[in-house]
């Protein structure tokens, strides 16, 4: 008997193998385009902005996920080799125009007001295994929003925004046959305030959303075959508190805090969790700048940061109970302002090197581990 590590088993002796098989290459560009208009009078001062951006992209590649392709004793790692022949194509293409009009309105540097509209115009093309599929698809969504300054700093305000963003590839299985992703729509009400204290230099800013989406794209599995469905409603509702806080004038922090409760439904499965969404992060990062010493321009920073538990991409579906563990990571910052124009930046991510997992579906994927980067930016 197999052991599945999605929903257990009897014999805890025999495991699948599979691999996956990729190769390709991406072309993509963007044009943005836009004009601006500004007026003002005593108390009032208005902004008005049009225009177009455009997006094309391209993939041309072969893929292939024969799962499983072979059984092996745990105990004997060594398994023969698999042959991989006649790999399916893989096309796609997508083209999207887009025209927009955003306005705001500041009536005596207390009220501001916005509002904007959308259209987007997409048209795609996928060939997968052979067959071909084509879309057209036009929507218009629109975006509005209040917030008043008060005299004691607070800014309480409210959004209210959709988006609309079409899916690059297409749902191919044996049972559903291939065809492009519908474009994913959302909807969004957020309200909260922002504080600008006054016994401290700094920002405070506490919201509240509820987020509602369509045609988001979550693991599916029949049998041993893990593919991408797109679930009829997705709903977010959370909390979200940020501090950003100059201390002194060389110390800084930047706290912030998540509570995102998530879940996803389909029309053939029950509602679940939302599959890789945490319902707790936080995050806390503190800078140290030196100034009028030998060490004048450096500053250091650390940031630890929690991610919580997470359900699996086959959590709820199969029934299997298995959620990622929580994890704490810290990293490191140096930046050195070598003068004026020249600064050099070192980032150390995980530098603990931590091992830990950071999400499962068809398997488990180990998270990235301790990583270095360098750069030297020049400023003119």
């Amino acid at each position: 008997m197999e052991w599945d590590p999605t929903t257990g088993g009897a014999s805890n002796t025999m495991a699948k193998k599979g691999f996956l098989f990729a190769d390709g290459k991406t072309y993509s560009h963007t044009i943005d385009t836009r004009l601006s208009k500004e007026w003002k009078s005593d108390n009032i001062s208005n902004t008005l902005t049009g225009g177009f951006d455009y997006q094309h992209s391209k993939v041309d590649g072969v893929y292939d996920f024969p799962w499983p392709a072979t059984s092996y004793h745990i105990t004997q790692l060594v398994t023969a080799p698999v042959t991989l022949t006649d790999v399916p194509v893989y096309k796609d293409k997508q083209r999207q125009l887009g025209l927009y009009l955003q306005n705001q309105l500041r009536l005596n540097e207390k009220l501001t007001v916005t509002g904007g509209v959308r259209r987007d115009f997409v048209k795609g093309h996928s060939d997968i295994r052979g067959t071909k599929s084509e879309n057209k698809v036009n929507n218009t969504t629109y975006s509005a929003g209040l917030m008043y300054m008060t005299d004691l700093g607070l800014a309480p305000y409210f959004s209210y925004s959709e988006s609309f963003r079409p899916l690059s590839g297409s749902l191919d299985n044996a049972t559903n046959g291939s065809s492009i992703y519908k474009p994913y729509e959302g909807k969004q009400y957020e309200v909260g305030f922002k504080y600008l204290p006054s016994f401290i230099n700094g920002q405070i800013s506490v919201a509240y959303f509820d987020l509602k989406e369509k045609n988001a794209l979550v693991a599916a599995r029949s049998g041993d075959v893990t593919t991408m469905a797109q679930v009829e409603k997705q709903k977010n509702r959370g909390v979200e508190i940020q501090a950003d806080l100059n201390i002194t004038e060389s110390l800084s922090t930047s706290l912030a805090y998540s509570y995102i409760f998530a879940q996803s439904h389909r029309l053939d499965k029950p509602r679940i969790d939302t599959p890789l969404q945490p319902n707790h992060t936080y995050s806390a990062l503190v800078n140290y700048a030196f100034k009028d010493n030998v060490l004048n321009g450096l500053t250091l920073g650390v940031v630890p940061r929690y991610t919580g538990t997470t359900p699996t991409e086959m959590d709820g579906y199969n029934n299997a109970n298995i959620r990622v563990p929580a994890r704490t990571l810290v990293d490191l910052m140096a930046k050195y302002s070598l003068s004026e124009n020249w600064e050099t930046r070192v980032n150390v991510t995980n530098v603990a090197n931590k091992k830990y997992i950071s999400g499962c579906s068809y398997a488990c994927f180990f998270g990235e581990g301790r990583k270095v980067t360098a750069n030297l930016t020049y400023k003119f």
